[in-house]
């Protein structure tokens, strides 16, 4: 047997000084220093007291949303939309709002 036969090779771990709990203090932080409820990467770079980069936060939550999510906010945009969720969205308001695409003015 070999000695290197128990080698295990981790190419996808995310290498930062921070943790987890650490990035999302810092997006709090920025969104109180700030008084916002959602924001961008590219605010968040510009912040001279973030933690880390970005980049660094979206790659160790798998996506700058849900590292906003995980904080408590709210995505300010995403690619991901689930359009059957949508359209669920917009019948629900219709219904509550009794109005809709397809209904007549009176």
């Amino acid at each position: 047997m070999n000695k290197n036969d128990n080698f295990e090779f981790k190419i996808d771990r995310i290498r930062s000084p921070y943790s987890k709990p650490e990035m999302v203090e810092s997006l709090k932080l920025y969104a109180e220093t700030h008084e916002i409820e959602t924001f961008g990467m590219r605010e968040y770079d510009a912040w001279e007291n973030r933690l880390a980069t970005s980049e660094t936060i979206r790659l160790h939550f798998k996506g700058w949303g849900k590292a906003l999510q995980e904080a408590g906010f709210r995505a300010s945009r995403s690619n991901n939309l689930d359009l059957k969720e949508m359209i669920k969205a917009f019948k629900n308001c219709w219904r509550e709002n009794q109005s809709g695409a397809f209904t007549k003015a009176t």
